[in-house]
């Protein structure tokens, strides 16, 4: 209920900033317009959003000790999910004096923000109802041991490092003013991906049909790993001059980021139980998509004293 209620917030907050940037545009004052092109102008800003990834999982185990044929300890699992990651936080941004009076007044700037993420879970690859095995107190055959299955979950870490640079480019549409800025952006980003896999065996001898017992073999595998992603790739904002309060212009934008994850995209980890009976492994290996892609939109406070009207 939590992350519903936080989505609920993030979804009325853009939609309150997307009604109000064309009115605080349209009560700019058109003779206090600030020649701003000629300075360094370094903003703050506040941003919200949301990650969005394809990924896969799977995982496996080695046969079951005294199976006859050898099976599985487990079936092995494999999926694949989507992975979605709102976020908030906030963004600093320096833009630099006009490069040519010409050609949309082209701007260099660079920005980083520093975000925080939702953390939702998410099985990638499930089988089964995997949980904490416990005897039963009366007979019960093998498969209905409340408990087994095999799980392979991922979720992001809630924090999250994104930056670039590029170039603004200033568009006027009547009393509306644009900035078009394509950018180059990186991404830092952690992952953790946990492995749970249960399986109940009755212990010989085994029970004449129906196989009812309470003597059983429970085996539990569980691990986990927390992985680092780099990500580079281009960047679009679109962003719109709203209002001005004493030194502060005011204004709002819209982006969007491709990132393409740089080195290896794996996540692998192993677990193995032993006891009296025998020894048996298990390993879980999980898997991001090349792309991992973010939008975006939030409000800028620049920074420009003394303007000229």
């Amino acid at each position: 209920m939590h992350g519903r209620s936080s989505l609920q917030c993030l979804f009325l907050a853009s939609v309150l900033a997307a009604w109000i940037a064309p009115s605080w545009a349209a009560s700019a004052d058109e003779t206090s317009e600030i020649e701003e092109t000629q300075r360094w102008v370094p903003s703050v800003g506040i941003i919200w959003g949301i990650f969005g990834q394809d990924s896969e999982a799977s995982s496996v185990t080695s046969s079951l000790t005294g199976s006859n044929p050898p099976a599985p300890a487990r079936p092995a699992t494999s999926g694949s999910q989507v992975m979605l990651a709102p976020f908030a936080g906030g963004s600093f941004e320096l833009m630099s004096p006009r490069l040519h009076e010409s050609g949309g007044r082209p701007r260099l700037f660079a920005h980083v923000d520093g975000t925080a993420a939702m953390g939702f879970s998410y099985d990638i690859a499930k089988e089964g109802e995997p949980g904490t095995l416990i005897p039963p107190s009366f007979p019960v055959p093998e498969a209905e041991v409340a408990g087994q299955g095999s799980k392979t979950e991922a979720q992001a870490e809630s924090a999250i490092l994104t930056g670039g640079a590029g170039v603004a480019f200033a568009v006027a549409l009547g009393d509306w003013r644009f900035r078009i800025k394509p950018s180059v952006e990186y991404m830092r980003e952690e992952i953790e991906v946990k492995g749970t896999i249960s399986r109940a065996v009755t212990r010989p001898p085994i029970p004449p049909p129906p196989g009812a017992s309470t003597d059983f073999r429970l085996i539990d595998f569980a691990g986990s790993k927390t992985k680092t992603f780099h990500g580079i790739g281009p960047g679009l904002e679109i962003e719109l001059d709203a209002a001005r309060i004493e030194n502060f212009a005011i204004t709002v934008f819209l982006s969007g980021q491709a990132y393409a994850l740089l080195g290896g995209r794996d996540v692998d980890f192993s677990d193995s139980h032993t006891d009296a009976i025998g020894t048996e492994t298990a390993s879980w290996h999980f898997r991001r998509d090349r792309w991992l892609y973010r939008s975006s939109m939030g409000i800028r406070f620049r920074w420009l004293p003394d303007w000229a009207d």
